[in-house]
């Protein structure tokens, strides 16, 4: 008889599992697939595959904290105890190989030991025959005490995701815009969510040249669900007067989560009666969940756009904001109601007609979580 493959077998062609391939060829002689699908191609095929599934993980969480990850390994051939399982981080390497499989596949990892960074983790499942299924998840972990980034190095692959016309410059700082109208960009830190409480935000920046003004630049810190959550955000997001973070103008009724926002405006807006800037100065002002059209603390700073560098610190401590420009205090207030929520820090900046470079640098956050402020909400 034919062997499939040009040649003779003899008269002994076994198919074990009748499904038109002899044995020799099958690359999954025992469970019927005539297709000899191999998506892995490792001349096994899908269904002789051992499948593994990892749940995924919401949110990151901070150095030392105890992380479970769980997920299942079923093996068409073998009992699921028979399995061999072994853990690893792309950050870490060997994970040990945990628990499990139970007999209906169920396993699970628990670790306290990740370093800190977003860590891709692989399970690997292997059975007598080293047959083998593979799966991974993401986990970030982070130092709760906050972070500090000063773009010396090329973000790419890192902490920092950039979206719409932000860039790097190799100069070691952010560009959230062109040096061209209407260009919105943003850069958003995607490990450390910081937690709820007090704590210093600061950050360095650098706008103009003067143009006789160009919209202006933002801090923001959002405190949202996840990182699907942050994209969604940014899609809304507009440039021009609302400086990369603004959403659904003139109402502004954005009901995604809360968020706060620094920024350092070089543009007089008017979106509508009652919705516009209250100076026609250049201003440093605190607004909050995505709304630039009314700011709930101000201090105007002529002249800003100078291109020379800026240090701004922010220090919160309960519901009052402080806030120094190049070592000396601009505003320091409350803000009713409000209390800080966390969430993730991105930077951006806008043009309209008029554009302007607008910079970042030295991105600081510290937030002491051990001592939050008394509950409180966004208004």
């Amino acid at each position: 008889q034919s062997d499939g493959c040009g040649g003779v077998c003899g008269g002994d062609c076994p198919d074990s599992d009748l499904d038109g391939i002899y044995d020799m060829l099958d690359n999954c002689p025992d469970i019927p697939n005539p297709d000899q699908e191999d998506a892995d191609d490792d001349d096994v095929g899908d269904l002789c595959d051992i499948a593994v599934s990892l749940a995924p993980v919401d949110g990151s969480f901070p150095i030392g904290e105890l992380v479970t990850l769980v997920g299942t390994a079923t093996d068409p051939g073998y009992p699921e105890t028979d399995l061999t399982l072994s853990w690893e981080s792309d950050l870490d390497g060997p994970l040990g190989a945990g628990t499990g499989p139970d007999p209906d596949g169920n396993l699970s990892l628990t670790t306290d030991a990740l370093s800190e960074g977003l860590h891709t983790i692989t399970l690997t499942a292997t059975n007598p025959d080293d047959v083998t299924g593979v799966a991974t998840v993401e986990v970030g972990v982070w130092d709760t005490s906050g972070f500090a980034e000063d773009f010396s190095e090329d973000i790419q692959g890192s902490a920092w995701k950039l979206y719409g016309d932000a860039w790097w410059s190799a100069e070691g700082w952010i560009e959230t815009t062109q040096n061209a109208p209407d260009s919105k960009g943003a850069a958003c830190e995607t490990i450390h969510v910081l937690p709820p409480g007090n704590g210093v935000l600061s950050f360095s920046f650098a706008i103009g040249p003067d143009m006789g003004g160009a919209d202006g630049m933002a801090f923001s810190v959002w405190a949202v669900a996840d990182m699907a959550a942050l994209d969604a955000v940014q899609a809304l997001t507009s440039g021009g007067g609302q400086m990369g973070y603004g959403i659904n103008s003139p109402s502004f009724d954005w009901d995604g989560g809360s968020a706060l926002h620094i920024e350092v405006d070089t543009w007089t807006n008017t979106w509508g009666p009652g919705v516009q800037d209250q100076t026609s100065q250049d201003h440093i002002a605190v607004h909050l969940d995505a709304n630039p059209g009314v700011a709930k603390l101000l201090a105007e700073v002529p002249g800003i756009a100078d291109m020379d560098w800026h240090d701004l610190v922010a220090t919160i401590d309960g519901a009052n904001v402080s806030i120094s420009l190049d070592g000396q205090q601009v505003i320091d207030g409350l803000i009713p109601g409000w209390s800080f929520q966390g969430g993730y820090v991105c930077i951006s900046g806008g043009t309209g007609t008029i554009f302007n470079y607008h910079r970042f640098d030295n991105i600081e956050a510290q937030i002491d979580w051990a001592q939050p402020p008394e509950p409180g909400s966004s208004e």
